[in-house]
Order: C-alpha cells, then sequence, then structure tokens
C-alpha cells in the first residue's frame, strides 16, 4: 500500500502570543528522509523518537532531523525505516502561571480552648523550573499530555495547578500557626510583619507543590502576594446561618 508523504519540506515550529504548547508528531512513512524541522531558542523542544524522549538534542533552536538517528544531522534512508515514529513538543519558556488560590473558614483550636475560623487567599507565581533539564518534560508528561495541549490556555493550566496547591495550603497554614509562638486570640488584628513572617514559614511548606509537575513556585515574585488575606477571629462571632 502506497502512502502520500505530507511532510517534505522545511517546517517551523513556533508558537502564538498567547500560545504556550504545540506538538508536531508523524509516522516514518508520512515524511521524508530530509524533512526538518527549524526550532526556536525562545521555546523548549522536548524530542521523542519510538515513544522515548531523548532531551532537547538543540536547546539554543536550529533545524532538527526527526528520522535521523542523530537529529541534528541528516540521516539516510535506511535510518528513517528504523524509526518508526517522532514527535516534538515545542513549550514555551517565557510564560509564567499567575495563580489566584482561596480557603474558605476552618477551624482551629488553639492553646488556650478556644476555637477560632481561618481564612486564606493569594496570588502565587509558578513557571517550569529552570534549573531542571527535565522540567518540561515532566510538565508535558503529567499535565498537558492528558488534555489537547495546542489548546490549553494559561487560564486552564492555572485552574489545574490551584487545585493541587489549595489542598495543601490549609494544611501548611494550620501547621504553620500551630507552632507559631503567638497564640491565635492575639492574632486576631495582624501585624503586616506577623502577616509576612506567617506567610514565609507557610511558603517554605509548599515550596515544592508542583515539583511532580515540573513546576516551581517564584518565590521572589510571590512572597509580597503569596498571602494576601490572612483573617482570625473566635468561632463564637459568627452568626449562625437562617433557617
Amino acid at each position: 500500500m502506497l502512502f502520500r508523504k505530507r511532510f517534505k519540506k522545511n517546517m517551523q515550529l513556533t508558537l502564538d502570543p498567547n500560545q504556550f504548547c504545540t506538538v508536531w508528531e508523524a509516522q516514518n512513512y508520512e515524511c521524508a528522509y530530509k524533512f526538518t524541522i527549524t526550532t526556536q531558542a525562545i521555546h523548549y523542544n522536548l524530542f521523542f523518537q519510538n515513544g522515548v524522549f531523548l532531551g532537547q538534542p538543540l536547546p539554543n533552536g536550529g533545524l532538527l532531523y526527526p528520522f535521523s538517528k542523530n537529529p541534528i544531522k541528516k540521516g539516510s534512508r535506511a535510518q528513517k525505516r528504523k524509526i518508526v515514529s517522532a514527535k516534538v513538543i515545542c513549550l514555551s519558556n517565557q510564560f509564567v502561571f499567575k495563580i489566584k488560590w482561596g480557603i474558605n473558614d476552618f477551624t482551629l483550636h488553639d492553646r488556650d480552648g478556644r476555637d477560632y475560623l481561618v481564612g486564606a487567599s493569594g496570588v502565587i507565581y509558578a513557571k517550569l523550573d529552570p534549573t531542571d533539564d527535565q522540567s518540561p518534560n515532566k510538565f508535558y508528561r503529567s499535565l498537558l499530555s492528558q488534555f489537547d495541549s495546542s489548546k490549553m490556555t494559561t487560564e486552564a493550566v492555572c485552574n489545574y495547578l490551584k487545585e493541587a496547591f489549595e489542598n495543601e495550603i490549609g494544611d501548611a497554614i494550620e501547621k504553620t500557626l500551630a507552632n507559631y509562638p503567638i497564640m491565635l486570640g492575639d492574632l486576631t488584628a495582624l501585624t503586616p510583619s506577623q502577616k509576612l513572617e506567617i506567610s514565609d514559614i507557610t511558603a517554605e511548606r509548599v515550596h515544592g507543590i508542583f515539583d511532580h509537575f515540573g513546576c516551581t513556585i517564584d518565590m521572589v515574585a510571590s512572597r509580597n502576594s503569596f498571602l494576601g488575606g490572612l483573617s482570625i477571629r473566635p468561632s463564637n462571632l459568627v452568626k449562625p446561618r437562617d433557617k
């Protein structure tokens, strides 16, 4: 059976301004053995052959030969026959995810024997970990591969990461306040320095929450917004709901 080659000439692999991921993949019969892809230095360009992740052969961009044994050099027809499939995933390295989070009141029992209601909210900034060469692959494999990654918006990614974060942040705040030297009754009117200190301690507890996704919290960018809102008040001040 004869197949028509779809990819013969060079392809420019780029991202639209509001896009952060695109995926190109093909079988060997769909491409000429001399077919090339031009990648950009401003992107993470993940390369796969026969379903195996082979890293980023061209971290600074350039010509990629998807069906060559050495993807940065032109291969032969014989090499192409041994490579059944190839895939290139292009991820923007310019994105920082702005994640707005918030948790409803939860009850803490303090050392004075009283119950207090604690609520919190804030904004964190997350990005692919620039110190981890595997970070873009983790991000694609653990998150983007579950969806149509070419249509995945930053808002959708933020919402996904937000759910993971909010599941942990409540426990982290509880541990911070339980070990804080000042009792909750004396924190109902937080000073700016107390709030910042509680924020910094809590941030340290959750700074690795996105490791599984290949992301890291930008602590410098997030410091002043990480714990934007924190309220602590005696639970007996809460009015009962009308029946």
